[in-house]
This record gives C-alpha cells, structure tokens and sequence, in this order.
C-alpha cells in the first residue's frame, strides 16, 4: 500500500500543479497559495525533483479589470501573440493586492500589470502608490488603460510611475493592436 501511495502521490501533485496553472482565472486566496507550496515541498521531499513553477516564465502578465469582456479579450490577444507564458486575470484592485502580497514570499513577480483605472473600492491611483512605494514591486512595469482615458489623468499616473496611459479598445481586433503596441512597449522597456 505504502508503496502504492509513493507512486501515485507525486503523480496527483503534477496533475494538480498542471491544472492549477492551465486555469486562465483563478480566485485567489492565501490559502490555496500556501497549500499549492507545501505540496510542491512535500513532492520534493518525497521524490528529490522540483515540480516546475509555471509562474516563473518569461512573460508573467497580471491583467487587472473588473470587466470580464475586457479580460477575456486582452487575455485571448495576448494568446494569438503567443505572449501568454503566465496570465493571471484579476478582477478587481484589492484581490490583485492580495496575489501580489502572497508573491511578495517568493522568487516570483510579474513582469507586466495591465490595470484598469477605474477599478471600484480602490482607485488606480492607490494601487500605483501602494506598488510604487513596495521595494518588491516598484519596478514592475504597469500599464494603465481606460475607456475614458484623459491627457490630465494620464499625465498624473504616469507622475505616480506608469509606464504608459493607454485607451482601452472594445471588441477582438481592437484589443489584439492594443495588446501587439503592450507587447512591444514592454520589450522596448526591459531592453
């Protein structure tokens, strides 16, 4: 039985840790953060090899909006560019604060948040100082965009550290140039 339960253990670990990552919306908490880590522990423990961590690609995208429409457009846009490694849709400022925190304990931070500036509960603005004035997260770079972008709200994220103000496209082939210009913006500031 012992040795039943060795064999297939670490085979449920992988499939747990394939599926987990393979999700393109995750809820998520603390907890599961923590549970996903002590049994990537225990996997290692029990059979000397590191389960692979899918969020330390190249490419770990936050994209942070409370319409779902809008995350599901920029996240398939990004797929059809194959810039997609790690894509993490948030729906709201407070939940992205959380996963950032969690992050915060570990090896891994993203290197791209595209937020929407008109979040509810916590304004665009916090979330910039909030992330600006963290030392994990400072240099992450972020990427604002809105129906309604102006050049004075603009002027003032991009003052608070945003890389760039960017108005927000509706429908397919709209978002897929807005995510082709996002691509290429990034690749231009990490070189």
């Amino acid at each position: 039985m012992y040795l039943i339960l060795t064999f297939l253990i670490p085979l449920l670990l992988a499939s747990i840790d394939q599926f987990v990552t393979s999700l393109d919306e995750l809820s998520f908490s603390e907890d599961s953060y923590y549970f996903v880590q002590y049994h990537r522990k225990l996997f290692t423990k029990q059979t000397g090899k590191q389960l692979t961590m899918h969020n330390t690609s190249l490419h770990h995208i936050l994209i942070v909006d409370d319409n779902q429409d809008s995350r599901y457009y920029m996240n398939s846009s990004f797929r059809e560019l194959q810039w997609d490694d790690n894509i993490k849709l948030i729906e709201s400022a407070s939940r992205m604060l959380q996963y950032l925190e969690a992050l915060a304990h570990t090896a891994t931070s993203p290197t791209l948040i595209l937020l929407n500036s008109n979040l509810q509960l916590i304004s665009c603005e916090e979330v910039m100082t909030h992330l600006k004035n963290h030392s994990r997260f400072r240099n992450i770079p972020i990427i604002v965009y809105s129906s309604d972008m102006n050049e004075a709200q603009s002027s003032k994220l991009q003052a608070l550290g945003a890389l760039s103000c960017l108005k927000k496209q509706d429908g397919k082939s709209e978002s897929k140039k807005l995510a082709e210009y996002i691509k290429q913006l990034t690749i231009n500031h990490s070189n």
